[in-house]
């Protein structure tokens, strides 16, 4: 993606872009722990001469994560954000200690360990108000949470990325109906969503959920687009669900209102009988 400069005497799109985003499960190993493979990478981006957001499996104070590396042009990690919501019984197991004591399988799987940080990385590129340019990342299924993402947002982020790997849904519905769930966040926190999916759909969505440019599932491309930091919260960023939250108050009352009306008309018929 390219980041717009307005200090620039011509801000158009131009071949070099401001970030490279690589998708979710692109790396086949431990980046930062195998050197050989961090030394292919560090080529790569070097050769590029633009920041990269890359994914990568990560060991920390013996603890597994799935989790999401920001490099700058020289190939120097900047800051890394470690995936708060793994997959259930796919990267985490619930309640693991207590049901591998029945399922021994279990002690074998789901080993990733929940993050804790709504990491904002800060991209130093200037725009219109700002020296840094700041985005939150969300990986794979994170995307269908409109908690976790609008905290990133609170947090500063002015566009909003999602890495993930959807290969393993194949052919089928499933691609497109959690592609969509990332216009609905666009939507809601009035962001840029961009999406970079190693098996497809990857996209760029302005903050009204319309889609700018997309790629089919299956097929090898890449996508570029100029998009524009956003600054301002929405109600929804700022108070979430208070509206649900209204209303379910309400409904109790409403309906605790009944019960008692329905309680008190019992109560009258009974002292009407007996004054029978």
């Amino acid at each position: 993606l390219s980041i717009p400069n307005p200090q620039s005497p011509n801000h158009r799109i131009t071949q070099s872009p401001s970030l490279i985003i690589w998708p979710e499960s692109a790396i086949p190993g431990y980046l930062l722990y195998e050197r050989h493979l961090y030394e292919q990478v560090k080529k790569i981006i070097q050769q590029s001469n633009c920041y990269h957001l890359i994914g990568s499996v990560h060991y920390k104070k013996d603890k597994l994560y799935n989790s999401v590396f920001l490099f700058s042009p020289e190939g120097k990690l900047l800051a890394e954000y470690d995936r708060i919501h793994p997959v259930p019984f796919g990267e985490t197991i619930p309640l693991k200690d207590f049901l591998s004591k029945y399922i021994k399988v279990l002690n074998e799987l789901g080993d990733f360990s929940s993050g804790k940080d709504f990491t904002v990385f800060n991209l130093p590129l200037t725009t219109r108000h700002s020296p840094l340019t700041k985005f939150g990342v969300n990986i794979c299924f994170e995307a269908i949470f409109p908690h976790l993402v609008r905290n990133f947002v609170k947090n500063g982020a002015e566009i909003i990325v999602n890495l993930t790997n959807d290969a393993w849904f194949l052919q089928t519905s499933a691609p497109y109906q959690h592609f969509t769930m990332n216009i609905f966040r666009a939507v809601e926190n009035r962001r840029y969503v961009v999406r970079s999916a190693n098996t497809g759909i990857s996209a760029f969505i302005d903050p009204y959920g319309r889609v700018i440019k997309q790629t089919p599932i299956f097929i090898t491309a890449d996508l570029s687009e100029q998009i524009y930091p956003q600054k301002k919260m929405t109600f929804y960023t700022l108070y979430g669900d208070l509206f649900v939250w209204l209303g379910l108050g309400i409904t109790l009352v409403f309906l605790a209102n009944l019960l008692y009306i329905k309680k008190e008309v019992k109560n009258d018929v009974k002292r009407m009988g007996r004054k029978k």
